[in-house]
C-alpha cells in the first residue's frame, strides 16, 4: 500500500513539473521573437553514446549567437536550418520551435502513476465493501487449510507474499479452493505451533469467488513470540 501511495506522490510531482514547464513555455511564447538559425554542432555526452546536445547559431540585430538548444532529435544534422524563438530582452535565451514534448511527457507519466494509484484504491475499496457485505449476509463456515503457496504475481524488494489456500465443499459434492489475501510473513510456523488447521470463511456459496478468509486465528499471534 505504501508503494502505491508513493507512486501517487511521484505522479503528482511529474504532473506538477509538466504543468510548470508548459506554463513557462506558454509565457515565453507570448513575447518571444521568431527567427531561423543553423545547427552549428552536435555533441555526444561523455560516457553516453546515446545522449546528444545540439548548438544553434543565429543572428539578432547584427550580433551572432551560439546557444545550446533546449531540444534535440535524432533527425538533426549540423548545418541544418531550424526555426527558433528568442527572448527579445535576452536574445541568448532561446526555445526551439518544436512540439512541447517535454511538458506532455511529464504530464503523461504522472497521469499513468495516478491511474495505477486510482486502480489500486478502487480495487481495495471494492474488496473492503465485498468483505463487509459477506460478513453481514454471507455464509460463515470453517474451511480446512489445504496448503500455503507463494503468490508469484506480486513482488516487493525481491520477495513474494504467502497465500493460504483453503478447501470448501460445494452443493454438488465439488470442492472449491479459496485463496486468502497476501501475507508478507510465513504463516506455517504459527499454524504448526498452535495447531491452526481451519480458518473462518465468509462466502457466497452460490458464487464462491466472492469470499473473505478471516486470518485472525493466525495474525493474533504476531505480537508474541509465535
Amino acid at each position: 500500500r505504501i508503494g502505491y501511495l508513493a507512486l501517487g506522490v511521484v505522479g503528482l510531482a511529474f504532473m506538477a513539473l509538466g504543468i510548470k514547464l508548459g506554463v513557462e513555455r506558454a509565457n515565453f511564447n507570448k513575447t518571444a521573437v521568431s527567427t531561423q538559425g543553423h545547427i552549428s554542432r552536435i555533441i555526444t555526452l561523455q560516457g553516453d553514446d546515446d545522449s546528444h546536445r545540439a548548438y544553434v547559431t543565429y543572428e539578432v540585430d547584427g550580433q551572432q549567437y551560439e546557444e545550446l538548444s533546449d531540444y534535440y532529435h535524432s533527425d538533426m544534422r549540423e548545418g541544418q536550418t531550424i526555426d527558433l524563438k528568442y527572448d527579445p530582452d535576452d536574445p541568448s535565451v532561446i526555445r526551439i520551435s518544436s512540439p512541447a514534448v517535454v511538458p506532455i511527457i511529464f504530464i503523461a507519466i504522472g497521469g499513468v502513476f495516478f491511474l495505477i494509484l486510482f486502480t489500486f484504491l478502487w480495487i481495495n475499496n471494492r474488496e473492503r465493501r465485498m468483505k463487509e457485505r459477506l460478513m453481514a449476509y454471507g455464509r460463515h463456515i470453517y474451511a480446512d487449510i489445504h496448503e500455503v503457496i507463494h503468490d508469484t504475481a506480486q513482488t516487493t524488494d525481491g520477495k513474494t507474499p504467502y497465500v493460504i489456500v483453503v478447501e470448501l465443499d460445494g452443493y454438488d459434492e465439488s470442492v472449491f479452493q479459496l485463496y486468502s489475501e497476501a501475507l508478507w510473513f510465513d504463516p506455517r510456523p504459527i499454524m504448526e505451533k498452535h495447531g491452526v488447521k481451519q480458518l473462518p470463511v465468509y462466502v457466497d456459496l452460490e458464487k464462491p469467488i466472492n469470499h473473505s478468509i478471516d486470518l485472525t486465528p493466525i495474525t493474533k499471534y504476531l505480537d508474541g513470540d509465535y
